[in-house]
C-alpha cells in the first residue's frame, strides 16, 4: 500500500483522516510542527488500529517519501505550508474543487 503523510495530523480532522486511511491498509505518517506531539498522536492511533503502521514526525519530514500528502491545517496557512513542503516532495499537485 501507499505511504500517506497527513500534515496537521495531530488535530481532530487530521487524526480522523489518518485513522480511516490506516484502517484501509495505508501506512500513515502524521506530521506536526511539534515532533513530540506527532509521535504521541501516532502512538494513540496505533493502539486503535493495531494492524497499521503509523508514525509521527515533523511536517517537513512527514512529506519526504510519502506517495500522497494531505493537508489538514487551517486554510490561512496553506500557501506558506505548501511552499515549504514543495522542496521536500518530488512534485506538488494541489487538488481544488471545481
Amino acid at each position: 500500500m501507499s505511504i500517506m503523510a497527513v500534515i496537521g495530523g495531530t488535530g481532530p480532522q487530521g487524526k480522523g483522516l489518518a485513522y480511516r486511511f490506516a484502517r484501509g491498509g495505508h501506512e500513515i505518517v502524521l506530521g506536526s510542527r511539534d515532533q513530540e506531539r506527532a509521535v504521541t498522536a501516532a502512538a494513540e492511533l496505533s493502539e486503535r488500529v493495531q494492524s497499521a503502521t503509523i508514525r509521527g514526525t515533523r511536517n517537513d519530514q512527514a512529506a519526504e517519501g510519502a506517495n500522497l500528502v494531505l493537508l489538514a491545517v487551517p486554510y490561512n496557512g496553506h500557501d506558506a505550508l505548501v511552499a515549504a513542503l514543495a522542496a521536500r516532495t518530488e512534485s506538488v499537485t494541489p487538488l481544488r474543487s471545481p
